[in-house]
C-alpha cells in the first residue's frame, strides 16, 4: 500500500555515506484546518507514520495532497474521497431527522 519509511543519510561526510548509515527523518504535524473531513486524512497519515507524498501514490492523486490543494482551493470531493479509500476508510453521509 505505501512504500517504506523515508531516510536520511546521516552527515555530510563520506565516511558515514560510503557505510551505508542512516537516520530517521523527521516527520511533522500537519496544521488543522477545522473541517472534520479534511483533518481526518492528515490525522491517519501521521498514524500510519507517512507522509501526504505517499498518499498520493496510492491514492492516483498526482500531487494533490503533497501540494496541500486543499487549503489553496475549494477541496474536491473525488479526491478526498480517493485518499479516504487508500488509507482504509469509508465516506458516509450521515443526514439528520426531521421532525
Amino acid at each position: 500500500m505505501f512504500r517504506r519509511k523515508p531516510k536520511q543519510r546521516i552527515g555530510r561526510g563520506r565516511s558515514a555515506n560510503y557505510h551505508g548509515l542512516f537516520k530517521e527523518t523527521y516527520q511533522h504535524r500537519y496544521k488543522r484546518t477545522g473541517k472534520p473531513i479534511i483533518d481526518a486524512i492528515p490525522e491517519r497519515i501521521e498514524q500510519l507514520g507517512r507522509a501526504l507524498g505517499d498518499l498520493d501514490e496510492a491514492s492516483g492523486t498526482k500531487q494533490y495532497f503533497r501540494n496541500q490543494n486543499w487549503r489553496q482551493f475549494r477541496p474536491k470531493m473525488n479526491m478526498i474521497d480517493r485518499a479516504v479509500r487508500a488509507v482504509g476508510g469509508d465516506l458516509i453521509v450521515k443526514w439528520k431527522e426531521y421532525d
